[in-house]
């Protein structure tokens, strides 16, 4: 028959309404208020006036008779907004606003792009793969640079490293600045953005002699967004003093009028370098960094990025002596991310919030925290700290030997995984089995009958790359926990030693029997307390046990303060605590030097177990009843 290239459709548009929550018809003026409709060409053409609304498209093929009554419509739903169409590789580099050093101009106006393009919301309508061509040189290393002499120097056409977003073109491929209160969106309409292609990157920053085969740490993001530097960013003071003097009507509405953010959704993110134990992949790209403002992720794919999201700037200001308000939060909902180099979130000094997330499988641990102890002297700053909630839908996990590329890099790093990994044996060993009451383990072993540690995050100190002498601070909460970890090694020793004289008072028959009395009225009223939550309860409720729990933590304290700062302390789900104090897992029940009590222990539950090292240093992995299962 003869082909159709062109047949009259009818249309029927409707727009969403709030308040009845449904879809209303439009027709008349109405419907060319919002869109017009070319029945032939099957095109429709938003107005402005649709802009950030929710409409819902019918279609049928025209002028059907009474037997074509079989025919159902075709029905889309969806969301207008203003923002720049991205077809093609070229059309990506719209991305750059900053066009530092001129990096851009020449591609550019090659591939007819504005060199500025006004709006700040980019859409993707193709998958796109970024090849080498697409890059302006600059980003490349050529003959004669740093040191680079021979044709044959294996740096030669690898990507440029680079830390300072502020002042180097080559810190990042496509940045894009923001002025007070923009917000970036990066919309993927579920399509790929790919840089698999990009060639790795072989010098380390600064670095003149390199040799493929050695680990080394990367900076060079492919996606920028950067805020303004801290001296332009308003304190919560002056956000709150726009709404007392009637600019805006709510401090949320000030916030979100004043406050930079960025925003990735619906897409499939791949990059260059995956989870390895070949250092020469270390190479690798980071797909974000988000400077001083809010991030959010919605619904992306994220695998084989160097890190795959990286938020930088703090996620505190202060705002009046000693008080603290969050305003830069790093949210990932329903972001699923496989397969890093290095880790999968790096959070430094922001309040990160997974959401219905899957974070598999990193070289290192799944997410890194940098906490900031100077706030470049900002009245009554208590410093940058970070803090991770994660919500019980979410799974979060980098099972690792230690022998990956990761840990060859980062000194500490090592020194905490091998720590961990011997003293499993306190724990997992028969001798451990009459004071902990439960033999539970760090170790399980992968598909290579290897033992590996499900590591779910590091704290460190930002001063450095690796641990410093420094205390950090920080907390980690997973929802639904007994206990929410305060890692705030400045107070450390009072941390540990409220959760030492825990373990400690439940030897008393006097304690144990008002705990059980705790635990039986709440089943009463239908309720199940762990051994924690009872004795927290119980605290509250008998004069007794307080003053007793008083004298105990006062005759504790300076006893723990020497302890806390010389060896990992370990802290399980529940809140039971202890410290090894020796090497020798036959020698376990004389080596605690706070000694786990076996009847809290009872209550401990797989799940999440922390380590601090020194003060300096933290981590967060899982624990299990042995034998573990096998994981690949």
């Amino acid at each position: 028959g003869e082909s159709i290239y062109n047949y009259p459709m009818t249309a029927t548009v409707y727009l969403w309404n709030e308040g009845t929550s449904k879809y209303d018809e439009l027709a008349g003026g109405m419907l060319e208020q919002y869109v017009v409709f070319d029945g032939e060409e099957h095109t429709f053409d938003f107005t402005p006036s649709a802009n950030e609304k929710q409409f819902k498209i019918s279609v049928l093929p025209a002028n059907l008779g009474d037997g074509d009554a079989q025919v159902s419509p075709c029905e889309l739903e969806f969301k207008v907004i203003d923002g720049y169409n991205i077809y093609n590789v070229a059309d990506l580099s719209a991305i750059d606003n900053s066009n530092m050093g001129g990096k851009w101009t020449e591609y550019k106006t090659a591939h007819n792009i504005p060199l500025e393009v006004n709006t700040n919301t980019f859409i993707l309508h193709n998958d796109i793969t970024i090849n080498r061509s697409d890059i302006p040189d600059i980003h490349f290393w050529q003959a004669g640079e740093q040191g680079i002499t021979g044709s044959d120097d294996p740096a030669i056409g690898s990507l440029k490293d680079e830390s300072n977003l502020g002042k180097e073109p080559e810190a990042s491929i496509y940045k894009r600045t923001l002025t007070e209160g923009e917000d970036f969106v990066l919309e993927g309409n579920y399509f790929t953005l790919s840089a698999q292609n990009i060639p790795l990157i072989y010098k380390a920053e600064g670095e003149t002699n390199r040799d493929p085969t050695k680990a080394i740490t990367t900076h060079t993001c492919l996606i920028a967004i950067y805020a303004r530097d801290v001296a332009e960013q308003q304190t919560m003071e002056e956000i709150q003093a726009k709404v007392t003097d009637g600019t805006y009507s709510t401090l949320d509405e000030a916030k979100d009028a004043l406050i930079e953010t960025a925003e990735i959704n619906n897409i499939a993110l791949t990059g260059n370098s995956n989870k390895s134990e070949d250092a020469s992949l270390s190479g690798g790209l980071m797909f974000l960094k988000a400077d001083e403002c809010k991030i959010t992720m919605n619904n992306n794919l994220s695998q084989r990025w160097y890190i795959s999201y990286m938020g930088q700037g703090r996620a505190f200001r202060t705002y009046s002596e000693g008080s603290t308000e969050s305003y830069q939060d790093f949210n990932l909902n329903k972001v699923n991310a496989f397969d890093s180099y290095s880790t999968i979130i790096y959070n430094s000094a922001r309040t990160l919030n997974i959401n219905d997330c899957n974070l598999i499988g990193a070289g290192g641990p799944v997410i890194i925290n940098d906490y900031s102890k100077t706030n470049d002297g900002i009245a009554g700053s208590i410093g940058s700290v970070p803090h991770v909630y994660v919500d019980d839908s979410s799974v979060l996990q980098s099972f690792v030997a230690g022998t990956e590329g990761w840990f060859k890099t980062y000194e500490a790093a090592q020194i905490l995984f091998g720590g961990l990994k011997a003293q499993n044996a306190f724990f997992d060993s028969d001798t451990a089995i009459d004071e902990l009451g439960a033999r539970k383990t760090f170790l399980s072993k992968n598909s290579s009958n290897v033992e590996v540690i499900n590591f779910v995050a590091a704290f460190k100190s930002s001063e450095a790359e690796d641990a410093t002498t420094s205390p950090i601070a920080a907390s980690f909460e997973v929802a639904g926990a007994d206990v929410a970890l305060q890692l705030d090694f400045e107070k450390t020793v009072n941390y540990i030693t409220d959760l030492a004289v825990m373990n400690g008072m439940l030897n008393d028959p006097q304690i144990q029997g008002g705990i059980e009395l705790v635990k039986t009225q709440a089943t009463s009223a239908g309720k199940t307390l762990t051994t924690y939550q009872a004795f927290q309860q119980l605290l509250v409720k008998n004069t007794d046990a307080k003053s007793a729990y008083n004298a105990a933590y006062e005759a504790n304290l300076s006893k723990l303060q020497q302890a806390v700062t010389k060896g990992i302390i370990y802290i399980a789900p529940n809140g039971a605590i202890c410290m090894p104090g020796g090497e020798n897992p036959s020698e376990a029940k004389d080596k605690w030097k706070i000694t786990p009590n076996k009847d809290l222990y009872k209550d401990v539950e797989d799940g999440y177990c922390y380590a601090t090292v020194y003060g300096t240093i933290g981590a967060v992995f899982t624990i299990a009843d042995v034998p573990a299962t096998t994981q690949g």
